[in-house]
């Protein structure tokens, strides 16, 4: 093992290249590099790079890039990259891109990719559904077999219809209605 712990009260568990702080617990897959904040728990499957803020809970799994933030509970698929703020509470499956705000809650599905404002709730993911809040913007892919490529269609809470904590998903041309 090749790990650095740079307090007394803190512990690093297994792995290499973990590094723990300021009274923090880790617990590191081989090759992942694993940092904890003051109070954190941080755990990092096999080649992932996870860092937790004061007092959060950061769990990556296997290659995954995972990052939170004080008092945040962020949780990464395999392969995924995961950022979640202050107070955030964030989710991302499998192959997935997923980024909350200060004080969000933001989960991500397979093969997606989500984010989430201020205070905004925002799921989703291929064929997902997404539900926002006040002022929340809502993005949603979709297969354009004419072009042969991906497209996004996005729209905003209290917009055209678009309504505060109203879940959502696209229909067959490609609009939002309500799920």
């Amino acid at each position: 093992m090749n790990n650095a712990v740079f307090c007394e009260d803190s512990t690093a568990i297994g792995g290499n290249d973990s590094t723990v702080s300021r009274g923090s617990t880790v617990i590191g897959g081989d090759r992942s590099t694993v940092t904890g904040g003051e109070g954190g728990i941080a755990i990092g499957g096999y080649r992932s790079t996870v860092t937790g803020g004061d007092y959060s809970t950061v769990i990556g799994g296997t290659g995954s890039t995972v990052t939170g933030g004080d008092d945040s509970t962020v949780t990464g698929g395999e392969s995924s990259t995961v950022s979640g703020g202050d107070g955030s509470t964030v989710s991302g499956g499998d192959r997935s891109t997923v980024s909350g705000g200060y004080g969000s809650t933001v989960s991500g599905g397979y093969y997606s990719t989500v984010s989430g404002g201020n205070s905004s709730t925002v799921s989703g993911g291929y064929y997902s559904t997404v539900t926002g809040g006040e002022k929340a913007m809502l993005t949603l892919q979709h297969w354009d077999s004419k072009t042969d490529r991906v497209r996004q269609v996005t729209a905003y809470v209290g917009e055209n219809g678009i309504e505060v904590g109203k879940t959502y998903k696209l229909d067959k041309n490609h609009q939002f209605v309500p799920a």
